[in-house]
């Protein structure tokens, strides 16, 4: 009886033993899912499903430490839909990326071929009203207009830059710096246009224009008075 006892209790060990090893299988598949969505630049594309995957991971293998293999396996399986998961999105994502920057560097594109435009109808209106213009006023336009030059010239610069981003693969780099762009660039194209402006006000009106002005304005005094 005594004989009996000991073997079975050196059975249940056994069975407990077994049951008790760490999931090797699980968190190598685990580690194996998540190398494979960072591959696919999911720390990119798919950035909180990436880092949810790798933070199950670390609490599995926290379960493993304290030989906690019951808690460990179903963490270690969680691990591997999760980094699975986030392979599938940025797969997807990456291919959205790409289209939407694609579209964002011709969009670039125009907004600086705009900006150029804006900025040779602002040279040739300083061009016509130099000869006019006092000298202060003449070297503060030139000096706006060289420095609104260097920014159209360094946003050019920029987009070369963001093509070969996009031609390297990387498409979520060339769609911020194509988005950055547009925005500055426009706005560099609303200066151009009220440099434009101003100096045409700048502009000293002709003997007639000046007398033209003054008699009016006496005809609106008279009838007021």
């Amino acid at each position: 009886m005594k004989g009996k006892v000991m073997t079975l209790g050196a059975l249940l060990f056994l069975v407990v033993w077994g049951c008790a090893k760490p999931p090797t299988q699980e968190m190598e598949a685990a580690k194996v899912a998540i190398q494979a969505a960072r591959d696919a630049e999911a720390q990119v594309y798919a950035p909180g499903e990436l880092k949810a995957a790798e933070e199950a991971l670390s609490e599995a293998e926290a379960k493993v430490e304290a030989k906690k293999y019951k808690e460990a396996r179903p963490l270690a399986i969680k691990a591997k839909e999760l980094a699975d998961k986030a392979k599938e999105l940025a797969i997807t994502n990456k291919e959205r990326t790409r289209s939407d920057a694609e579209v964002a560097l011709d969009d670039a594109s125009r907004a600086i071929s705009e900006a150029k435009e804006a900025l040779e109808a602002a040279a040739g209106t300083l061009s016509k009203v130099r000869k006019v213009l006092p000298r202060k006023e003449r070297e503060e336009f030139d000096s706006e207009l060289d420095s609104l030059r260097s920014l159209v010239d360094q946003m050019e610069k920029d987009l070369e830059a963001g093509r070969m981003a996009f031609n390297r693969g990387a498409y979520k780099d060339a769609l911020d710096r194509a988005e950055d762009m547009a925005g500055k660039t426009r706005k560099l194209k609303d200066e151009l246009l009220a440099l434009k402006d101003r100096m045409v006000k700048a502009r000293p009106l002709p003997w007639y224009e000046r007398l033209k002005r003054k008699r009016l304005e006496e005809l609106r005094k008279q009838r007021g008075s």
